[in-house]
């Protein structure tokens, strides 16, 4: 199966269990990509739901993705400077994602702040409802960590 084809697959699967128990997602759109995006009405900044079917995991993240580079690293910066407090409240470490040494042009303004890997078998289906839970969970843990610093302290959805 293509990747586009099980990533959309996945994707389905994934909105329609979840819509089930959080709102959180219901404005998202699902597609062949490897994520879909969570926008939160800030140009630039999202919290994505990420697979790489080809490798097996899953993972969740806020990503700063603007156009000025400098805007990135400012808002990855208010949260990093409470990194510890940040983890104590999701409850494991996170992985900084600072893009500033990377070669692509695109890849440097970007910056996000992730949990680690869900390992999963993307060609077995009967797989994806455990996957689905442990990403939402993610998502939650990783939303509910956030929300009291930086640019989201002013987001009321969340």
């Amino acid at each position: 199966m293509k990747a586009e084809s099980l990533n959309k697959k996945f994707w389905d699967a994934f909105l329609e269990n979840v819509r089930k128990c959080t709102d959180f997602y219901k404005n998202t759109q699902s597609g062949g990509k490897s994520y879909i995006k969570t926008n939160l009405g800030i140009g630039g900044v999202a919290f994505s739901t990420c697979i790489r079917a080809d490798d097996g995991v899953a993972w969740v993240e806020l990503c700063f993705q603007k156009e000025d580079a400098d805007d990135n690293r400012k808002l990855f910066n208010e949260y990093f400077c409470e990194k510890e407090e940040i983890e104590n409240r999701f409850g494991d470490e996170l992985e900084w994602v600072d893009y500033k040494d990377v070669n692509d042009k695109k890849d440097i303004k970007r910056r996000r702040i992730k949990c680690k890997n869900i390992i999963f078998d993307a060609k077995d289906s009967s797989t994806w409802k455990e996957t689905h839970q442990n990403l939402a969970e993610n998502m939650a843990k990783l939303k509910n960590s956030l929300k009291e610093y930086g640019i989201l302290k002013s987001i009321k959805i969340l």
